[in-house]
């Protein structure tokens, strides 16, 4: 990754956090990896176990993201990957719970960078 992508893609997932925790979403970890993959933030919004999945994109000179709206990199074989990290997650944290025990949600966050700044989009209960 380009180290431009990158710094866009941490100060994207920051600016993300502190607009959760705006939310009240209670934040456990950032970046949590296991063998299946990665969260970028697992938090608590209410009694819901939440695993998010952060996407940053950059306006053109035109107005328009590069490569598509932010939500629109999070297909499938993505939500797969993350539903395999939340089990993981589950079963490492709390290992005594049983089926149906602890209620989990998938949401995608939306960081556009322009040049007025940042804007954040939280779409909540994603099932791609």
């Amino acid at each position: 990754m380009p180290q431009s992508k990158h710094i866009l893609g941490r100060t994207g997932e920051s600016v993300a956090l502190a607009h959760l925790e705006s939310l009240g979403y209670r934040v456990l970890t950032t970046n949590y990896r296991c063998p299946v993959g990665e969260a970028d933030i697992v938090a608590l919004d209410g009694g819901i176990l939440v695993f998010v999945e952060v996407k940053t994109r950059s306006l053109s000179s035109r107005g328009e993201t590069s490569f598509g709206e932010p939500a629109e990199r999070v297909d499938s074989r993505k939500m797969a990957r993350l539903r395999a990290v939340a089990s993981h997650y589950v079963l490492t944290h709390y290992p005594r719970a049983k089926d149906g025990d602890v209620s989990i949600r998938f949401d995608v966050v939306c960081v556009i960078r322009s040049p007025r700044g940042f804007s954040v989009d939280v779409i909540r209960g994603v099932s791609a």
